[in-house]
């Protein structure tokens, strides 16, 4: 009873404190700017001093279109939203405080340990004359912008923010800002920004006093991400046309592309990578200029910092340099990572796709380098590697002029194909080279070469044509290589024919556990030669023959001899079972294609109007009617396609058991059937 009487006299005094004590809730408030003063009832910098923490401030609709002038910076204090996007159109916030065109004051500036929305507002002539401040916007807090622009800011760090605390853009434009470093955003050391959905354009840094000049767009000494952005004809005296990453900072980018940047001095039209680690993904790069580095360039520090670069699944083309590396340069001790890439087009006068140099190491997997240019005949066009190891697997090297692949350093090749280029397919100088499960065949010159003493330390499963000194291969005749083009993977590549000598005579220890594709490794109990591994069902390269008739004399009254006729006769026959033969035609030029994707120079052209006239596809669109050559087949697909050549276009399979433990209930479970029985 005495315990009962405990329990009920605290429950009694804890209620009672809960009655007696008041209860406060405190509930943001909606503030709303209504004049474009620069200070006074209803302006934005009184009403931002009259908010409290967490209020959000908007703007009355007819402020739509509108400018407020600054004559000071707004400096925040709070955590606060500044919210415009109820507006038709985008409100401006200037800092040309007496309206003659340039810039006068930095717009905003944010404290340490405040979180600030910003939504759909404009940002111009924000200006600062500190070469160490933003010009529109400084940030100490945690910074968020939607939907915003940022135009004609200029500062000496960071042309329109400069981020010392936290950034966060998303759905933004940065156009015409300026700066030393980072001409529209400079992300400060130990900061953290992030980037999405935005755009980049004809922003700038410049030096002053032989100083700066690094990042066009963007510079970074912190760590930053930038997804799905655009940077266009960004340009910077220093380095990084559109980005550069410097005092070991760290770098995502992702999505992007890079198109009409440029740089000098330090190089990188569109990326500079003065000093840290800066990761590419799935990111384009496309006729950007520079001295060094006409897209990229990697190195060139001048302190003890890391450089580390990978660029994985992105397209670098057309980009031009004028000293070295018209695609790529890097350089001092870094280290560079290709994958699943096309580097194609560039052009320099050395090293038209790729330059390293100065003991920094290259890998390149699964990528092609074709048709790069080096205006130096005596220089390699596709890679060139100066005092500097290389190793290449599973990668195409074609069509480029000259020498294609020119390394001063050890060589390691696997599964690469290096062919069709106008010079040498591979020079080693001074070095050691590795080379396994590789075709060297159809270049200009010798496919392999050593020079200055360089020497082979292996040699195993390989076909080169024609070599000086790169040993003894196991195959020497012609590969029968397709042509490059889109046979499935990321990336280009040049598929072996079905009677290729290349097939089947690789390495199962060394050869590389997938293709360039990313294709299993073997296919058909034994792997292959070169990036690309012969699927089961490939086409044959016909042997031409040439039958010369002589056509009679016809003879009125003078005397006409028609020059012999040419009669091309293809003499193998791809037979599929025994019971029925398929063989293509010579192409009639006179009929027309039958699929508008499928001209009559294409290398599969008499096989698909084959399948076409045998009623076994109807294409993979009718208006027009496209064949769609390099989409994909599935294996079920492919056991439709099988049946109904062996049987007739209206063969329908029987209905059986799966024996296979993935087919059952499958669409083309019974053809899979079928084609097994």
């Amino acid at each position: 009873m005495k315990k009962q009487l405990t329990f009920l006299l605290i429950t009694i005094f804890i209620f009672s404190i809960i009655w007696v004590v008041p209860s406060y809730s405190v509930h943001a408030a909606t503030l709303v700017v209504t004049n474009t003063n620069d200070s006074g009832t209803g302006s934005l910098r009184q009403t931002l001093a009259d908010a409290s923490s967490g209020d959000t401030i908007t703007f009355d609709a007819s402020l739509s279109g509108q400018i407020i002038r600054l004559q000071s910076t707004l400096t925040i204090d709070k955590n606060i939203t500044i919210d415009a996007s109820t507006l038709t159109e985008k409100i401006t916030l200037s800092g040309d405080s007496d309206n003659d065109g340039d810039g006068d004051i930095l717009i905003l500036n944010i404290l340490a340990n405040q979180t600030v929305a910003i939504k759909s507002l404009k940002f111009t002539k924000g200006y600062t004359p500190n070469s160490t401040n933003a010009g529109a916007i400084a940030n100490l807090g945690d910074l968020s912008v939607y939907d915003s622009e940022f135009h004609f800011n200029s500062g000496g760090q960071g042309g329109a923010i400069r981020n010392s605390g936290e950034l966060y853009v998303e759905n933004s434009s940065f156009t015409n800002n300026t700066a030393v470093e980072g001409g529209a955003i400079l992300n400060d050391l130990n900061a953290q920004a992030e980037v999405r959905n935005s755009t980049f354009s004809n922003n700038s840094g410049y030096e002053v006093n032989n100083l700066g000049g690094g990042g066009g767009a963007v510079a970074n000494v912190g760590s930053i991400s930038i997804y799905d952005s655009q940077f266009t004809n960004n340009s910077a005296t220093g380095g990084g046309g559109g980005f550069i990453n410097s005092f070991g900072g760290t770098a995502t980018i992702s999505g992007c592309t890079f198109t009409g940047n440029s740089a000098t001095e330090y190089g990188g039209g569109a990326l500079n990578n003065f000093e840290g680690t800066v990761n590419i993904y799935q990111s384009t790069f496309t006729n950007n200029t520079a001295n060094y580095g006409g897209a990229i360039i990697a190195g060139k520090h001048l302190s003890g910092f890391v450089t580390v670069t990978t660029i994985s699944e992105s397209i670098i083309s057309n980009n031009q340099a004028t000293a070295g590396g018209g695609g790529i340069e890097f350089d001092s001790g870094t280290s560079m990572t290709i994958d699943k890439t096309t580097i194609s087009g560039n052009t320099a006068p050395a090293g038209g796709g790729i330059v390293n140099i100065s003991g920094s190491l290259l890998t390149i997997t699964n990528s092609t380098i074709a048709n790069n240019t080096a205006t130096q005949s005596s220089e390699p066009s596709g890679i060139a590697s100066l005092f500097s190891p290389v190793t290449i697997k599973n990668s195409t090297v074609t069509g480029n002029n000259h020498t294609a692949v020119g390394i001063q350093g050890d060589t390691v090749i696997s599964n690469t194909t290096i062919a069709g280029n106008s010079g040498y397919g591979l020079e080693v100088f001074n070095n050691t080279l590795t080379i396994t499960n590789s075709i060297l065949a159809n270049n200009g010159n010798f496919d392999c070469r050593l020079q200055n003493g360089a020497t082979v330390t292996t040699n195993q499963n390989n076909l080169i044509e024609t070599n000086s000194g790169c040993g003894t291969p196991l195959l020497t005749s012609d590969p029968l290589l397709g042509t490059l083009s889109s046979n499935g993977g990321l990336t280009q590549t040049m598929f072996l024919y079905g009677n290729s000598p290349a097939i089947g005579v690789g390495n199962n220890v060394t050869c590389e556990s997938t293709d360039q594709r990313g294709i299993a490794r073997p296919q058909d109990g034994i792997c292959d030669l070169g990036a690309f591994e012969a699927d089961l069902y490939i086409p044959y390269l016909p042997t031409i023959t040439s039958t010369i008739t002589n056509t009679p004399t016809l003879t009125p009254t003078s005397t006409y001899t028609p020059s012999p006729t040419e009669t091309l006769t293809p003499t193998s026959t791809h037979t599929p079972s025994p019971t029925k033969t398929l063989t293509p035609t010579s192409t009639d030029t006179s009929t027309p294609a039958t699929f508008a994707d499928v001209p009559q120079t294409y290398w599969a052209y008499n096989w698909i109007e084959r399948l076409y006239d045998a009623g076994l596809t109807g294409g993979c669109t009718t208006s027009p009617l496209n064949y769609c050559p390099t989409l994909p087949v599935t294996r079920a697909e492919m056991a439709v396609f099988l049946e109904r050549g062996l049987h007739g276009n209206s063969f329908t399979p029987p209905n059986v058991p799966a024996t296979f433990g993935d087919t059952a209930g499958h669409w083309a479970e019974d053809w899979i059937e079928a084609l097994k029985a």
